[in-house]
């Protein structure tokens, strides 16, 4: 039986089953305390068996190697599990180096919570209409000058807010020499900073420059995005704007992904990992120049353990959530949903009033305090800090309202690519950070093209009168 001879609609019904397995197993396991190497061995197994299915569902319903949800799942496997596949392969014996602070029992609590957090996510990602996912099929052919305009006008606010930002970190972070001592800009223009990769975005999904043009805009915005990180060891926005970026010029100027070109692919992705495994080295220690940086990455091209490296690195933030289990509710009551519908009003511009209010509502905080690890924030720990295992049914709206989000304005085939990419931007952040640091950037990324468009279509009316 070929895969397109599958039914999709038994198949959502076994997303469901398998959820509930899930967390049976969950359940019949809390508690449980085994040694790291036995622990890690069947989290692991579940992990890739659990993605090996979801990207099979996702195969069978022919969705598009752009679609948001091939990637969300897997860099988010990556971040959560990064560590315990390398534990697993006996590569650094990661776990038990953390084991002061974190005993097999909890790390494994929170190894389920994530287990069944993912499978409600890519559930919620899946309900709708199913011809909701075919805008990828599109080939857009004809280039469009309002998005275009759009672009162009979003790029003269967020290219020197993007800058002015990138300087201050820089050179707070240059006079320090470390990592820890980042400081970045506040107010409008880190909100408009933002909608740098948008800009990008809507002046590629438009079409309207030559692909040499485009092919050169592409190329600098990466070396923009690698050079900001060698400088700051800030990668998070960086690393994903990459990503991004470039699967937004894969899809408007070449759609042929396995080709010669993908020798590049593979060759720019193995110096991505090289860059991220300095980068950690650059983060532990103190921070140098770009020549010692570039020392650094020769150096580590004769270092077979670069993906191991990378996978340690990205791993950490399973501990964020880790954080968020052992204290909550045994040391600070559930949130309840504080740390949701408090978020919302930072889409306005009233820190000055707030006071500590968002600190409480950005339970990640006070947990990094606590613990005296700053090991950020993830989408997860907040799900769990606020309604613990009875999140689950959240996580699944929370999931469909993503996608949502991601597809407004389907009447437009151009604009729903542009406001794809630019919501995915803010949306793959949710991996490494809190719901309330994506509210605010999520609402302009949204609402601000919006209102440009609604300027320019007006425009032409006007003119046409």
């Amino acid at each position: 039986m070929s895969l397109r001879t599958l039914s999709v609609k038994p198949l959502t019904l076994l997303n469901y089953l398998i959820l509930l397995l899930l967390s049976i197993f969950a359940w019949l396991q809390w508690g449980e305390s085994y040694d790291s190497t036995t622990w890690s061995r069947f989290i692991t197994a579940i992990s890739l068996i659990l993605l090996g299915y979801q990207l099979l569902y996702l195969k069978i319903k022919k969705v598009s190697f752009y679609d948001f949800r091939i990637w969300y799942m897997i860099l988010s496997n990556l971040f959560m599990f990064g560590r315990i596949y390398v534990n697993v392969l006996d590569y650094d014996n990661i776990l038990s180096a953390w084991s002061i602070f974190y005993s097999n029992e909890l790390l494994l609590k929170t190894a389920l919570f994530v287990l069944v957090f993912h499978q409600a996510l890519f559930i919620g990602f899946n309900i709708g209409d199913e011809k909701q996912y075919n805008y990828f099929k599109v080939k857009i052919e004809k280039p469009s000058s309002k998005i275009y305009k759009c672009g162009l006008l979003l790029m003269i606010v967020g290219l020197p807010c993007r800058v002015i930002t990138d300087l201050y970190a820089i050179r707070s972070v240059q006079a320090t020499g470390s990592y820890t001592n980042i400081q970045v800009t506040s107010g409008l223009v880190e909100d408009f900073a933002i909608i740098f990769v948008p800009a990008v975005v809507y002046i590629l999904v438009s079409r309207y420059l030559k692909k040499q043009t485009a092919q050169l805009m592409f190329v600098a915005v990466i070396i923009y995005f690698v050079i900001e990180m060698i400088l700051t060891g800030d990668r998070r926005y960086q690393i994903i704007g990459c990503i991004v970026v470039s699967l937004c010029y894969l899809k408007t100027y070449s759609e042929k992904i396995l080709s010669a070109k993908s020798v590049l692919l593979v060759l720019a992705a193995f110096f991505g990992l090289n860059v991220i495994f300095q980068l950690r080295k650059v983060r532990d220690g103190n921070l140098t120049g770009v020549i010692d940086f570039f020392k650094g990455m020769v150096e580590n091209t004769r270092n077979f353990n670069i993906i191991l490296e990378t996978l340690t690195e990205f791993g950490i933030s399973f501990y964020s959530v880790a954080g968020v289990v052992k204290n909550i509710p045994s040391v600070i009551s559930f949130q309840n949903g504080l740390g949701f519908y408090g978020a919302i009003p930072s889409i306005l511009p009233i820190g000055f009033v707030a006071g500590d209010f968002f600190k409480k509502v950005s339970i990640s905080n006070t947990i990094n305090a606590m613990e005296q690890r700053p090991v950020g924030a993830t989408l997860i720990g907040d799900f769990y800090a606020n309604f613990g295992w009875w999140s689950i049914f959240f996580v699944i709206l929370f999931g469909y309202i993503m996608m949502k989000m991601l597809l407004v304005h389907k009447n437009d085939e151009i604009y729903v690519q542009a406001n794809y990419f630019s919501m995915m931007y803010i949306f793959m952040n949710l991996i490494r950070s809190s719901f309330y640091e994506v509210v605010r950037p999520a609402f302009i990324v949204l609402v601000f093209p919006m209102l440009i468009l609604y300027l320019i279509k007006r425009e032409r009316k006007i003119k046409y009168v």
